[in-house]
């Protein structure tokens, strides 16, 4: 009796063996992309290279413009199930997709039916590689109601910014202490971009921003361009900086192209001496060192970094990816003193300063 009782517990383990899904290969590692249907410009600027799913619950991305030489490595959170794999962008954002494991392939397809495939490869080389950049100092905290769209700018001697009501202050970057507010404009035009020779170049949240001003403090205009009929090239402005020529980054709402100006602003009338076309999108401007950086804000993926600009080839010299802000944080101004680079640092209800020395 025994014997038959064992006899048939043996049968039933192996019939249940029979009946028991294979096992799915494993989607952690490396992968190359090879081919795409998938648009993952969400995710990278420019072209999707690597997926690392080699740690639980974290994706690293690479990619980016190789023409700009523009690199781009976020990391997102993930799960990845039987079949599925969830990239998540925040609490209300995510992306979906059918995954397949074989062998040293995996395949994902959209809810469209779109599909990419990758080959495994056993890791991310170095050139695909972004660098990165540790804050030298901060967070000091600043308590004031910063203008919309403006930058944090520099004397030389100092830091300053402006506030909704077109005053400005200066700032101890050491301490966040408010200096004495002046007025800049009773008007418009507050939103300082960058100094020249003691003034402030300054926009405006109105119409096309297609113009920048220099105004001194006490609410004097000193100079005025408007890209579209000074300059018959017009530009919705993103940032400005100064050093010997006045460099302004936008939007061409002509073309939708990225561009930077080159204008000498000494001149009457200002002239425009070149228009260089971009593969990226810049924020804010500054002269570092004799350099002109830029400010990336990839919102989409959460990506900030800091470029140094090769404006002879209109690409970026060297970059560096910045530390990654709380949740609902946003890098928003940039600029040089003493040989550091500052970036101010939005936090809803109140603003912080940080140095990084690149």
């Amino acid at each position: 009796m025994k014997k038959i009782q064992l006899a048939t517990l043996a049968l039933a383990l192996a019939l249940a063996a029979c009946h028991q899904q294979p096992a799915q290969p494993s989607a952690s590692g490396v992968w190359q992309l090879q081919s795409s249907q998938i648009d993952f410009s969400y995710l990278v600027p420019g072209s999707l290279q690597y997926l690392d799913l080699s740690e639980a619950g974290t994706a690293g991305a690479y990619g980016g413009v190789a023409a700009a030489n523009l690199r781009s490595c976020p990391k997102v959170p993930y799960q990845a199930g039987r079949g599925s794999l969830t990239l998540k962008f925040g609490p209300s954002y995510e992306k979906n997709y059918l995954l397949e494991v074989a062998g040293d392939t995996l395949t994902l397809k959209d809810t469209d039916g779109q599909r990419a495939t990758f080959e495994r490869v056993s890791e991310v080389p170095a050139e695909a590689e972004c660098q990165t950049i540790a804050f030298a100092s901060g967070p000091v905290e600043v308590h004031l109601g910063v203008k919309g769209n403006s930058n944090l700018t520099s004397d030389g001697a100092q830091l300053w910014l402006a506030d909704e009501g077109g005053n400005v202050y200066p700032i101890d970057p050491a301490t966040g202490r408010l200096g004495t507010p002046q007025l800049l404009t009773g008007g418009g035009y507050s939103a300082i971009q960058t100094m020249q020779g003691g003034d402030f170049w300054a926009t405006e949240l109105a119409g096309r921003m297609s113009t920048i001003k220099r105004m001194r403090l006490g609410g004097s205009e000193q100079d005025s361009i408007d890209t579209r009929v000074d300059l018959s090239h017009e530009l919705t402005i993103f940032g400005a900086a100064y050093g010997t020529r006045l460099w302004l980054a936008g939007q061409n709402p002509n073309t939708d192209q990225s561009e930077l100006l080159e204008i000498n602003s000494d001149a009457n009338p200002n002239q425009l001496i070149a228009v260089h076309p971009l593969d990226f999108w810049i924020d804010k401007l500054t002269i570092h060192q004799g350099r002109l950086w830029g400010l990336l804000t990839f919102v989409g993926w959460g990506e900030n970094q800091i470029v140094e600009l090769d404006t002879a080839n209109d690409t970026i010299a060297r970059g560096y990816v910045l530390p990654v802000l709380e949740e609902g944080a946003s890098y928003r101004g940039l600029t040089s003193l003493g040989g550091k680079l500052y970036l101010l640092a939005d936090y809803g209800d109140a603003y912080a300063i940080y140095s990084v020395t690149p």
